[in-house]
């Protein structure tokens, strides 16, 4: 009996012991929470080493365990602080790929995130960041958080997405150190910004310090003085002593401006008797800077020179048809002749380049001819005497509603740039004064039959009433071909006005284009009864042999705004040239008057004709 009884005690445990290896290990329920708080307690008393293979036995004793994704993430973040974020990552990866809690998984990107930052894979970082973010609840947690993108872009260089995190991350309120931290990254930042363009708005950013919106001020004038905008590093400074007079860097801004009105001073030194001027009297546009400077040459024959002062001399530079040639012109204008401000350039493109130049000798330029004022960078050294196209638009409006006390008008233009400009500032000003648009017709540019634009044009429009006038912004070509269309299908019954023009077409053009009764504006005209333009046209007559045009009109009022300043006040320097040209206001020229805006561009006074009898009624 007892031998069968062994057998089965022997049987039972071979059993046991081949299950044994068989089958996984088992462990007491809270075998697994010892271990990990024993390793958790290594790591808290900062012993790395032993709290890291505490961890990784953990995960070879207890690969079930719910606490496994925990142990893993602590072994990523042992790797991360011996610097090793490779590793670090691998931990990361494979704690999330086990479920973590959610809390959890927010701490395991944030960790993720910092690992990449070490390995300086910022666009990784910044993946892991927002995840992070997104898990977060807490304030100051987003805070952090926050301030880790930040810091990610900032190093990345997108300087525009970092300071969105740092302001963030101030909005988070996040606590002292994580604040003063938030704090001093911005400032960093604002420091390193080498665009204007993103400081200044920050300069009412609410959320900033006073403290850190000085910061700001101080680097819009280190901008501007690197780009050679004293005037604007100037002001600046003087915005920042008042708003922030015991900012810690009182002591540079104070330096700084000292030291750009010691170079304003000495830039701005020059012979005042010598004007210079910058024309393209060779290629494509010559023929045109030739009458620009008769017109500004007949300005110096004829300019009053105030007792005690020697002639004017005028320094001429030829522009070409180079774009580097207009650059190099103005840098031995300023530097070589050291005159006293420039009569130039007279294309777009050409004032456009030569802007920071200006900028940088401080010196003045009037631009006969140049319009397109849009694309220039703000630039207090740039004055254009043609008026933005809107003008145009906006004086025909004001001459039909006040002088002609018309009510209700009709527009008709071409679907261009141009037409579209003219339109838009005519029917504004209609509006503003109180008069009807009745209807807006377009047409293609160059369409020779407008049939079916002008029925679309005729009878009541969408205010209810007939047109009294049409407003067509066609050139006189366009106008001589639409013109009779317009007389077949309002019968002459409305006034038609356009602009704007150079100057009146020859008579001939006039009356072979069927525009009895047309309303216009031109910027010259040569026939007007103006004693000062009839001056003008018998002086030219008498110096050249020939009468002059809009073109020699433009360099001829160019030339004398400049004499005007210089016979009215006493000039010593260019800045006080630029200064004394920002107040023109109603300057009498041979193309109107003018008055420059303080961004330069030039409001002018056109002249407004009616054909009558197949000539030209100045009725201004």
């Amino acid at each position: 009996m007892w031998r069968k009884n062994l057998f089965l005690i022997l049987s039972f445990i071979l059993i046991v012991s081949f299950l044994s290896h068989c089958l996984p290990p088992r462990y007491f329920p809270k075998a697994d929470q010892k271990a990990l708080q024993n390793a958790l307690e290594l790591y808290h008393q900062g012993k790395q080493e032993p709290a890291l293979a505490a961890f990784k036995s953990f995960t070879a004793r207890f690969p079930q365990s719910t606490y496994l994704s925990e142990a893993l993430f602590y072994i990523g973040i042992i790797y991360r602080q011996k610097k090793e974020p490779g590793k670090a990552l691998e931990y990361f990866n494979q704690s999330l790929r086990y479920s973590p809690p959610v809390q959890l998984q927010g701490q395991i990107y944030k960790q993720a995130g910092l690992s990449y930052s070490q390995l300086k894979a910022y666009q990784g970082a910044i993946k892991y960041y927002k995840k992070a973010l997104h898990m977060s609840s807490r304030p100051e947690e987003k805070g952090e958080i926050s301030l880790l993108l930040g810091r990610s872009y900032q190093k990345m260089g997108n300087s525009s997405q970092a300071l969105k995190e740092y302001l963030r991350a101030l909005k988070y309120k996040p606590g002292v150190e994580l604040m003063t931290r938030a704090k001093d990254g911005l400032i960093n930042l604002i420091l390193e910004i080498s665009n204007t363009n993103e400081l200044v708005p920050l300069k009412e950013e609410k959320d900033l310090a006073e403290e850190t919106r000085g910061y700001v001020y101080y680097r819009l004038a280190e901008l501007y003085f690197s780009h050679h905008e004293h005037e604007a590093a100037r002001k600046a400074l003087q915005e920042y002593n008042r708003l922030f007079p015991t900012h810690p860097y009182q002591e540079k801004a104070t330096t700084l401006l000292r030291k750009i009105d010691e170079l304003i001073l000495s830039i701005s030194q020059s012979y005042t008797d010598r004007i210079g001027c910058i024309l393209p009297l060779s290629g494509k546009y010559g023929p045109i800077g030739q009458k620009i400077l008769n017109g500004i040459k007949l300005a110096f024959l004829t300019a009053s020179i105030p007792a005690g002062k020697g002639e004017y001399r005028l320094v001429v530079k030829d522009s070409g048809t180079i774009p580097q040639k207009v650059m190099s012109a103005l840098e031995a204008l300023a530097t070589q002749e050291k005159v006293l401000a420039v009569i130039g350039p007279v294309l777009d493109e050409e004032l456009k380049s030569v802007t920071p130049i200006a900028a940088k000798y401080h010196i003045a330029l009037v631009s006969p001819s140049a319009a397109d004022g849009a694309r220039l960078q703000p630039n207090p050294y740039i004055f254009r005497t043609i008026p933005n196209i809107r003008q145009w638009g906006r004086q025909m409006a004001d001459f039909a509603i006040k002088k002609l006390y018309l009510t209700t008008l009709a527009i008709l233009y071409p679907y261009t740039p141009y037409g579209t400009q003219l339109k838009d500032s005519f029917s504004e000003r209609v509006v503003e004064l109180g008069g009807n648009i009745s209807k807006i017709v377009s047409y293609k540019a160059a369409s020779s039959d407008l049939a079916t634009e002008l029925r679309d044009l005729v009878g009541y429009g969408s205010s209810g009433l007939s047109p009294q006038s049409i407003f067509l912004p066609e050139d006189y070509y366009g106008l001589r071909l639409i013109a009779p269309q317009l007389a077949y299908y309002l019968a002459n019954q409305v006034v038609l006005l356009s602009c704007c023009y150079k100057e009146p077409p020859p008579l001939g053009d006039i009356k072979r284009g069927g525009l009895e009764g047309a309303i216009f504006m031109v910027e010259f005209f040569l026939s007007s009864t103006d004693p000062k333009i009839k001056v003008f046209v018998d002086s030219f007559k008498k110096t050249f042999g020939i009468e002059p045009d809009y073109w020699a009109a433009l360099g001829y009022d160019a030339a004398n705004i400049i004499f005007h300043i210089l016979q009215q006040y006493t000039v010593q320097n260019r800045e006080s040239v630029k200064d004394l040209l920002l107040g023109i206001k109603y300057f009498s020229g041979v193309t109107g008057r003018i008055t420059f805006l303080p961004d330069g561009t030039a409001e002018k006074t056109p002249f407004i004709l009616k054909i009558e009898g197949g000539r030209f009624v100045q009725l201004n």
